[in-house]
């Protein structure tokens, strides 16, 4: 009862106005009653718009019911899974969201560090539309750079599968039909004309292993890193990588079992 009265509580004080409330929690309820098979969801059949309280301002977001923005939403504004360790290193000034999704994880960055600009890569087709929709005021002042391809070990192109989950769709390593553009970190950093990152997030369904191989110079140019690991094989590289290049790395205590979040942040 009391995990319940505090979800609603947060969902009173994070919606702006009555209306966008009631549509939070009802589309909520149909994405567990989805889950628990009451109801059959079908992709693309719901999207709801909610007004949401933000520094920024009022805020629309739009959301899929049962595509996994709703669970994203709740994880990030909710859980608060950024909720990351205190720097050490100065101001946030240049934020690199590698698996930014429908553009939320941005918005909660521009909360925590108001001067950023956030660089959001995101490869899914449908949650890069979804993401241009959500943050549409910031990439309009370039507050935000908006990039549709997936982050890798090097620039090219790779086959890419969409989840019906969105969140869960990922780089397919040896598929035949390779639609999706990739960019490397270096080639990532040339374009969008910045010479460092003060944070990296790194949320890429099992890509972490392709992204930390290889030459790793361009991590000199990194303070911090957050990041969600997949599998055995990418904790393998990623924590090779860390450790060459000098970062100390701690694992943030979440909610969920098996979950594995990362703070690695440059030593000084």
């Amino acid at each position: 009862m009391n995990k319940v009265l505090h979800k609603l509580t947060f969902a009173f004080g994070i919606t702006a106005g009555l209306p966008s409330l009631l549509l939070l929690l009802w589309n909520s309820k149909k994405l567990r009653w989805s889950k628990s098979g009451v109801i059959k969801a079908l992709p693309g059949e719901a999207m709801v718009a909610i007004n949401i309280q933000h520094p920024l301002g009022i805020r629309t977001l739009c959301l899929r019911t049962f595509e996994g923005d709703i669970d994203i939403f709740y994880e990030i504004f909710f859980r608060k899974i950024y909720d990351v360790p205190c720097r050490q290193t100065g101001p946030v000034k240049i934020v690199v969201d590698l698996g930014a999704n429908v553009g939320l994880s941005a918005l909660y960055f521009l909360q925590q560090y108001p001067q950023a600009k956030v660089i959001c890569v995101e490869p899914e087709p449908g949650n890069f539309k979804m993401l241009t929709k959500n943050l549409q005021p910031e990439i309009a002042t370039g507050k935000v750079t908006a990039l549709q391809v997936a982050a890798m070990g090097k620039d090219g192109f790779v086959s890419f599968e969409t989840a019906d989950a969105k969140y869960n769709s990922r780089v397919i390593p040896n598929g035949d039909q390779k639609n999706i553009p990739s960019i490397s970190i270096p080639a990532l950093i040339q374009r969008c004309g910045i010479d460092h990152i003060d944070l990296l997030k790194v949320d890429v369904e099992g890509a972490e292993k392709y992204i930390f191989s290889g030459n790793l110079d361009w991590l000199q140019k990194v303070d911090d890193v957050l990041i969600e690991i997949h599998s055995d094989e990418d904790h393998v590289v990623c924590m090779q990588a860390f450790g060459h290049y000098n970062f100390k790395v701690e694992r943030i205590q979440t909610e969920v079992a098996n979950e594995q979040l990362f703070w690695a942040s440059k030593r000084s």
